[in-house]
């Protein structure tokens, strides 16, 4: 009985995580549509053959924003999100600050999760080429 009652647990919380994720959509950025999702982005090369991307975002007004950032390369798989990238919190305004080797940017993206059931629901993803 007890691995009866274990069993349902684990799919019930197997369901709401489900749910969770569910509630969540998935939004390309562009340097065309960056701005209507309320983003700044800058790039430069540096001197040790990476590019340094900053990433801003105005998160007044935004009931549960995304804020666990990850780089990756574009196949990224289920088992890793990438390498987690430190948020700047300066009041409303959120930054994520991260250098890419340069013959590796057209490989790379940026994720900004988003929080499902009580967040905003929008995981935000940058392809780093087109922002070059």
């Amino acid at each position: 009985m007890k691995w009866i009652v274990a069993g349902l647990a684990a799919a019930g919380l197997l369901w709401v995580t489900t749910a969770a994720r569910a509630d969540t959509a998935l939004v390309h950025v562009t340097p065309k549509n960056l701005k209507e999702h309320g983003f700044q982005l800058s790039s430069k090369a540096s001197g040790d053959h990476h590019v340094e991307f900053v990433i801003r975002r105005d998160v007044s007004g935004i009931k549960g924003p995304g804020s666990r950032g990850y780089v990756s390369t574009l196949a990224v798989n289920s088992r890793s999100l990438g390498t987690p990238v430190k948020l700047e919190r300066d009041g409303t305004l959120w930054t994520f600050r991260f250098s890419v080797p340069a013959k590796e940017v057209a490989k790379r993206q940026f994720t900004l999760w988003g929080q499902g059931l009580y967040g905003e629901g929008v995981t935000f993803r940058f392809h780093m080429g087109e922002f070059r």
